[in-house]
């Protein structure tokens, strides 16, 4: 009883609506949409997770900042508790994989500063080994889009539209995000 309880307030209602807006939309829904629409077998094998699943946490931040959920700070909250569990499973990624931290702490970790419940700490523990370098892809994807969104903005000044920005770096399908760095800061389309 105590761990469907713990599964329950997990997964609430701000929960369930981030995880539609990573996995759905304008998640790797449209990631993957716009990926397709260049169907190639290079970017086919070479989709990088760090585009992929860095744009759908990406996509949870800019919604939130685009005002999803503004009406409730428990959505805000929400999100930001996801943001420092994103960071705890980076720390946790490098340092499982380099034997500089044992499962124990790793489920320490992410129980005392993640909030995390011993149930979904041990999911995440068990999909850290089971997918390495998973989690730091969403992290690192996600700050790399980041930084080229500021950088972009800077660059195009006050013709800067987020939507545009958006179906730029979309439209190159699936390639690590620091390679898309010299197409839309340069202006070479």
């Amino acid at each position: 009883q105590g761990e469907i309880q713990d599964y329950l307030e997990e997964h609430n209602n701000y929960a369930l609506q981030l995880h539609t807006i990573y996995f759905g939309i304008p998640g790797q829904v449209v990631q993957q949409n716009y990926a397709f629409r260049y169907p190639s077998l290079v970017r086919a094998l070479f989709a990088s997770p760090t585009m992929i699943n860095g744009w759908a946490h990406y996509s949870e931040r800019m919604m939130i900042e685009e005002g999803w959920g503004k009406t409730d700070q428990r959505m805000q909250v929400t999100q930001l508790k996801w943001e420092i569990r994103r960071v705890l499973q980076t720390i946790i990624d490098q340092k499982a994989h380099t034997q500089e931290m044992s499962r124990s702490e790793a489920l320490a970790l992410l129980t005392s500063e993640g909030f995390m419940e011993t149930g979904t700490a041990e999911m995440v523990w068990r999909r850290v080994q089971l997918r390495p370098v998973l989690a730091s892809a969403d992290y690192i994807g996600k700050e790399l889009i980041l930084d080229l969104r500021r950088r972009y903005q800077q660059r195009v000044a006050q013709d800067f539209s987020l939507n545009q920005f958006h179906k730029q770096l979309l439209s190159f399908g699936s390639p690590p995000v620091k390679y898309l760095r010299s197409r839309l800061l340069t202006g070479d389309l």
